[in-house]
């Protein structure tokens, strides 16, 4: 094999020329790099109000103990009930629980207004007649079942009742 000899010194060092020259470009895009990066890097300035990290919401606070007050109850004698028609009432019928604005309507364990409440039937509840009518206290009193449910069941005046259907 035969080795190549190079008569002139500048040939001998051309490597070492070359990798000079390769270090001095990648060193210069670099730099050049690093300057368009820093031209175009948005401002450390945020646009507005910053979107808050951590919201602090606040304890609770102390709710005042309702303090206990004596009140008189005063009985009356007897309650004041709004004349009804009760048409269309009969056994068998349904009948369904209207204006006693939210109160509802005490059915009874028997037809007399000085009777145990059974059950409350509440405004558009509906109830199946099963005897009656019987006359007491001034009113004509129905005992009425919930089809639905035969717990709620008892006597109940004739104002507030309207019926539905008869079988």
């Amino acid at each position: 094999m035969r080795q190549l000899r190079f008569p002139n010194l500048f040939f001998r060092s051309a490597g070492c020329l070359w990798a000079a020259g390769g270090g001095a470009i990648g060193a210069a895009a670099w730099i050049g790099l690093a300057v368009v990066g820093l031209i175009l890097r948005p401002s450390a300035q945020p646009a507005g109000d910053p979107t808050p990290i951590l919201t602090i919401i606040p304890g609770p606070s102390v709710t005042p103990q309702p303090t206990e007050t004596a009140v008189a109850l005063q009985a009356t004698a007897t309650p004041t009930i709004p004349a009804g028609s009760g048409e269309g009432i009969r056994v068998g019928a349904l009948v369904e629980v209207f204006g006693t604005s939210g109160e509802g309507l005490r059915l009874r364990s028997e037809p007399d207004l000085q009777a145990s409440i059974l059950v409350l039937g509440v405004d558009t509840e509906v109830f199946q007649v099963e005897d009656g009518p019987v006359e007491s206290d001034g009113f004509q009193w129905w005992y009425l079942v919930n089809p639905y449910d035969t717990a709620k069941q008892g006597w109940a005046v004739s104002t507030y009742l309207h019926a539905l259907s008869s079988s």
